[in-house]
């Protein structure tokens, strides 16, 4: 391959040219989260009726208990302080939400796009990492809260760093699962080598949310597709960082 600035060799990894600094193009091309998002679609399509029993099973113990903890903690407890009710919901979460997570650690092993119910409860050996995991997200969400919350400017910061926090971890349990890392080795090891894919992985995030909110307002059905396949498109994404090497 060569610089199309200065037409220096690049090797096909390269995210910059080693010579002139610029951009090689595989950001946008070949580390296209929508293009990402697009084959894993395809890909996971014919398999949508066969992840449907998991998805039911992830929306149940995992997805609706999340939403109904921050319904019930933010308004219903109106009560409360609001710094009691954060931590009330961070306190629960790091319970429930391994119950979403842990299937990836099953996906980040397969080669295709089918989870059947064994490999979701096989995965609950992995519970205590995924808790050690949500213990970590946990605790970051509730020190920025105290740090930023309380005042205009603080709060769109604390807003912005929520954002980035998110997609720092989106690929860690991918990480952890095919880089044999801890949590915490995973999480530095995102930090320190996500900045030049970062808003492809929040474009990703986006899409994520949007697809799995659309999916809310059909009485949650529609989580019993979008959920599984989000555990895949998060696979497939980091899967290819980790081929173009960004983790090294």
């Amino acid at each position: 391959m060569k610089c199309k600035y200065c037409e220096a060799k690049t090797a096909i990894h390269d995210l910059w040219c080693v010579k002139c600094g610029k951009p090689t193009g595989v950001i946008k091309n070949e580390l296209s989260a929508m293009a990402s998002l697009k084959a894993t679609w395809n890909s996971y399509t014919p398999y949508k009726g066969a992840n449907a029993p998991v998805g039911i099973l992830a929306t149940l113990i995992g997805i609706i208990p999340l939403l109904l903890t921050y319904i019930f903690a933010h308004l219903i407890l109106t009560g409360f302080p609001e710094w009691q009710s954060v931590l009330m919901t961070a306190g629960l979460w790091v319970f429930i939400l391994p119950l979403a997570l842990i299937p990836l650690d099953t996906v980040s092993r397969k080669a295709d796009y089918r989870i059947t119910v064994g490999d979701f409860f096989s995965s609950f050996r992995k519970y205590p990492l995924y808790w050690f995991f949500s213990l970590l997200i946990s605790l970051f969400y509730v020190a920025i809260y105290f740090i930023c919350k309380g005042d205009a400017i603080l709060n769109l910061v604390w807003l912005v760093l929520v954002q980035y926090w998110v997609v720092i971890i989106m690929p860690v349990p991918i990480i952890m699962a095919q880089l044999g890392l801890s949590p915490l080795q995973a999480i530095a090891r995102a930090y320190r080598k996500c900045g030049d894919v970062r808003w492809n992985i929040y474009l990703l995030l986006i899409v994520l949310t949007i697809v799995n909110a659309l999916a809310c307002l059909f009485l949650l059905v529609g989580l019993i597709i979008t959920v599984p396949f989000t555990w895949f498109a998060i696979r497939d994404y980091t899967t290819k960082l980790i081929e173009y090497e960004i983790f090294d």
